[in-house]
């Protein structure tokens, strides 16, 4: 890598935005597996940041290069040289703008030690699928904390569903024509996983440590929850739909910049399709909304003479969706009624047919309208 970065010193570009590209794990993901979404996002971020032209292709040749000379490197060992070499960069980062060529040298060598030691193990995460066992072996016989278990990397290869028991004791089913990446053991801040196709996702709640699956354009972050991921790579839209809990969806653009643009915040019976041409991000309501709350005096079905607000509260609790309507006209319409295994929808037409009202879904809610009541 030496000679590559020689070439590098008489260059004048953004060292901190190639520093910032070499850093961002989406962007090292892009240039680990080709995957066409994020080639489209950063050629997406690019449009819009010309300027940044010079750094991107230099960031992606010392990536480039490192592949060719990787490295398996134990976790420890590269949380070690990382801590070490970030040190350095920032403090070579805060010498005077006008310095010596050699002091250009010395920050492209610390760069290109932080892109081998950085990015070692996570590309490493990315290519283990094409290195047999026996070569593994060889090489981290050598390496310091040598017999770790290796990173996870499994395809369904087969007609029906399996089940994945993840290290933190999530549980994913993960459907036929599927694959699914992920670390032996989640140590960092967040615990971190790569779908491409569809699986679902049963998350063990840790407040502390945020779950991410990544997949197509699509990112999604819970603390623990259920939800399904829908992401193939060549399709045209992806989509979360949850279950249970609470979702954040984020395009990859947002993702990599930590920022709330192009995000949204899911409930249960909610999902969230990223259009891929536009990267268009939409909430609504899943097909055929199910039940989430046990059936009880609170959930019941049946009315008699019930007050309509009161009516649609149950149905909120029921299925978790939010209904918005004017109480106070509605106070004075009631409902009789006994209603079962019917779909929500069939739900919301009996009560409109009986009531005289409507509604409509919005933005993944329910807005439900009516003319009101007189007084008995």
């Amino acid at each position: 890598m030496e000679h590559l970065i020689s070439g590098f010193i008489m260059m004048d570009f953004h060292f901190d935005k190639v520093r910032w590209l070499l850093e961002n794990e989406l962007f090292r993901q892009w240039i680990a597996t080709g995957d066409s979404a994020l080639e489209r996002h950063w050629e997406s971020w690019l449009a819009g940041h010309p300027e940044s032209q010079e750094a991107l292709a230099h960031a992606k040749t010392l990536l480039q290069e490192m592949q060719r000379e990787l490295p398996v490197l134990s976790d420890e060992h590269i949380d070690q040289r990382v801590s070490q070499l970030i040190t350095r960069l920032e403090s070579e980062s805060a010498d005077p703008a006008v310095r010596p060529l050699y002091h250009r040298a010395r920050r492209w060598a610390a760069a290109a030690s932080v892109v081998l030691f950085l990015g070692a193990g996570w590309l490493y995460y990315y290519y283990e699928g094409r290195t047999s066992p026996a070569t593994y072996g060889v090489a981290a016989a050598d390496q310091p904390g040598a017999g770790k278990e290796l990173p996870r990397d499994i395809t369904n290869n087969g007609d029906t569903p399996q089940t994945i028991n993840l290290p933190d004791e999530s549980l994913v089913r993960l459907e036929p024509g599927s694959r699914l990446q992920f670390p032996a053991a989640f140590s960092g801040p967040q615990r971190d996983v790569y779908l491409t196709g569809e699986a679902f996702f049963e998350v063990a709640h840790d407040a502390s440590h945020p779950f991410w699956v990544h997949a197509h354009g699509l990112n999604t972050k819970v603390l623990g929850t259920s939800f399904t991921v829908r992401a193939y790579a060549e399709a045209a839209q992806a989509s979360v739909k949850v279950h249970t809990g609470r979702v954040s969806v984020y395009t990859t653009e947002a993702a990599s910049r930590h920022s709330s643009g192009s995000s949204l915040v899911l409930t249960p019976n909610q999902q969230a399709v990223l259009t891929l041409a536009d990267n268009q991000l939409k909430r609504s309501l899943v097909e055929q909304p199910q039940v989430i709350a046990a059936a009880d005096d609170a959930t019941s079905f049946k009315f008699q003479r019930t007050p309509l607000p009161s009516v649609l509260r149950a149905l909120e609790n029921a299925y978790g969706i939010e209904i918005i309507y004017d109480e106070q006209a509605l106070q004075a319409c009631s409902l009789t009624a006994t209603l079962g295994d019917e779909s929500l929808w069939d739900k919301l037409r009996w009560i409109c047919a009986g009531t005289g009202s409507a509604y409509e879904v919005i933005d993944g809610h329910i807005v439900f309208d009516g003319p009101g009541c007189a007084e008995p």
